[in-house]
């Protein structure tokens, strides 16, 4: 750490300030040649205490470390011009209002998270109308006024996740130069149809971990958008096209909504869709998806999906990778899959409960023959077949007579044993040669690897919680003795 050449003043948390001088100096400068005398740091603040001087304060920077600053003093208000970037975060900050930022017009970044604002009223920003970057994440927020951001044409970038939000409405329609907006972690249950009608900049909008149901944008972006949307309880997701954008084939948007209960999923026609993610959403069918003439890359694992038919899919012209692993499919009829598919690279499937061997074999072999790529490893495949014809054995294990022609109860009897002997001897040997196999196979070597790791990391584990507790009884043996 270089320090700076100016005096290092400290001020004692919570109590009265040490009387070394009243001016506010930098405990430090960010090094580097290049930036030397541009960040300032300014540590061990608490106020209200005493009227600090701040006029030793001549950096582009200022950052605010281990401090207590409930408010912002009027004399650095009068400095915010100087200011580029202010960091306020984890000061215990509990109003930001217009009177603060009159002066900011230099300042392009704030970062005032992890506070205990409750609100942003309006025309807080007014006067920081260079702000690019806003940092409001971890306060307490619950509402933002209409009129909240006025005036803030170059901002770019705001973060409001980890907040009290519980809708979301039109007031970030001034920010034409917004690219990200991150709503996570919030109690949002409602995002208006035109949150995002004149966000023609937006390339990502994040209401990741929320409470919304139903979803319904009008999409103005001339770039390309990421809607994430994943954790929430959304049932159906709807997106239109603004017809005042410039919205067209060039641009793309991409719907990430793991873990909703999505069933429905449709777009206007002219919405460039090219990824979906939906693992985890309980589908049981893809019949609710309309209109994905632009989808490259769609993903439906973990659902309970029990039937494909790739002809429904024939509209999806331009898709390259199809993930249906883990649902709960038995058959998947391929063979035409390049007629109705024409792009498709990647298809994967593992993880669902197939009818037999020949079901897999009538999968891998069509896929192989049209250069479609697919997950299954040939060790897995080999187990996924052993295990269904150890299920089919067990359930045709059981002779009945129905078409045994007449003998006696003795030859009968013989003849029984007979088949139940060969057919176990043959099952056994079957199932020796495929469990050498699978021994043998990467899947199993790369599955022991693990297992012996995991095994080592909880011997260490349970090491280390024996020595802290003869460490413990040693301590306290010793106080007892004292």
């Amino acid at each position: 750490m270089k320090l700076s050449t100016l005096v290092f003043i400290t001020f004692a948390l919570g109590g009265e300030a040490i009387e070394i001088s009243k001016h506010v100096r930098c405990m430090e400068t960010l090094e580097g040649t290049e930036y030397i005398g541009t960040r300032c740091t300014v540590a061990n603040i608490s106020l209200p205490e005493t009227s600090y001087n701040w006029g030793g304060v001549t950096q582009k920077e200022l950052h605010f470390s281990n401090s207590v600053v409930p408010f912002v003093p009027d004399r650095l208000v009068e400095m915010m011009n100087q200011f580029e970037v202010l960091n306020m975060t984890n000061v215990t900050l509990q109003v930001l209002t217009s009177d603060h930022l009159r002066k900011a017009s230099a300042l392009k970044e704030l970062n005032a998270s992890h506070n205990k604002l409750t609100k942003i009223v309006n025309m807080t920003f007014i006067g920081a109308f260079s702000l690019e970057i806003l940092d409001l994440s971890w306060n307490e927020i619950e509402s933002i006024e209409e009129k909240a951001f006025f005036g803030m044409k170059n901002l770019k970038k705001i973060d409001l996740s980890h907040n009290s939000l519980t809708n979301v409405g039109t007031e970030f329609n001034e920010l034409i130069n917004l690219q990200k907006i991150d709503f996570s972690v919030n109690k949002i249950s409602g995002i208006h149809l035109n949150a995002t009608a004149n966000l023609m900049n937006l390339n990502e909008f994040n209401v990741e971990q929320n409470q919304v149901q139903h979803l319904k944008l009008s999409l103005c972006n001339e770039f390309n958008l990421k809607l994430i949307l994943s954790l929430n309880s959304m049932e159906t997701v709807t997106l239109t096209w603004n017809p005042m954008s410039r919205f067209g084939l060039e641009n793309s948007v991409e719907v990430i909504a793991p873990f909703n209960k999505i069933k429905n999923l449709s777009t206007d026609r002219e919405i460039n869709l090219v990824n979906v993610d939906l693992r985890g959403n309980g589908l049981s069918s893809i019949k609710g998806m309309k209109n994905l003439m632009q989808l490259k890359k769609l993903d439906l694992s973990l659902n309970q999906i029990s039937e494909v038919n790739f002809t429904f899919l024939s509209s999806m012209k331009n898709l390259e990778q199809l993930n249906l692993s883990f649902n709960a499919l038995k058959s998947l009829e391929v063979a035409n899959i390049r007629q109705n598919l024409p792009k498709l690279k990647f298809l994967a499937f593992r993880g669902n409960f197939w009818e037999s061997c020949v079901v897999l074999e009538d999968i891998v072999t069509p896929l192989k023959k049209a250069g479609i790529g697919f997950d299954m490893t040939e060790g897995e495949g080999e187990l996924s077949c052993m295990l269904i014809e150890i299920t089919e054995t067990t359930e045709n294990e059981e002779i009945t007579t129905t078409d045994v022609p007449e003998t006696t109860e003795e030859e009968f009897s013989t003849t029984i044993d007979e088949n139940k002997e060969h057919k176990k001897v043959e099952n056994d040997e079957d199932f020796k040669e495929k469990l050498f196999k699978f021994i043998n196979s990467d899947f199993f070597r790369v599955l022991t690897a693990i297992l012996l790791i995991l095994f080592i990391i909880a011997v260490m584990i349970r090491m280390c919680l024996s020595c802290c507790d003869r460490r413990s009884k040693r301590i306290a043996d010793l106080d007892t003795h004292i």
